[in-house]
C-alpha cells in the first residue's frame, strides 16, 4: 500500500487502475490492510480476482475514493471503446 502512495506523490496519475488479486488469501487481516487505500489522494479503480475474498472487495467499497468494477460496464471519459 505504500508503493501506491508513492507512485501518486511522484508521477502526475489522475488515478489508480488495479486489476485484481490484491490479496492473497482473503484474510480478514488483509480485509483491515486494504483500509489504507482510503487515503490516497487519487480515485482507485479495483477489479477483483480470483484471490480477493467478499471481505476485502466489501472493506474497500466503504472507501470513499474507491471505486468497485464488477459487472456493470464503466466509461472512462478520454479512453476510446474499441
Amino acid at each position: 500500500m505504500d508503493l501506491v502512495g508513492r507512485i501518486v506523490t511522484l508521477f502526475p496519475v489522475d488515478a489508480i487502475v488495479d486489476t485484481g488479486d490484491l490479496t492473497d488469501y482473503g484474510t480478514p487481516l488483509e480485509a483491515l490492510l486494504v483500509k489504507r487505500l482510503g487515503s490516497i489522494a487519487v480515485p482507485y479503480l479495483f477489479v477483483p480476482g480470483n484471490h480477493d475474498s467478499p471481505a476485502v472487495i466489501q472493506e474497500l467499497e466503504q472507501l470513499p475514493n474507491v471505486k468497485v468494477l464488477q459487472e456493470d460496464p464503466v466509461y472512462i471519459k478520454g479512453l476510446v471503446t474499441p
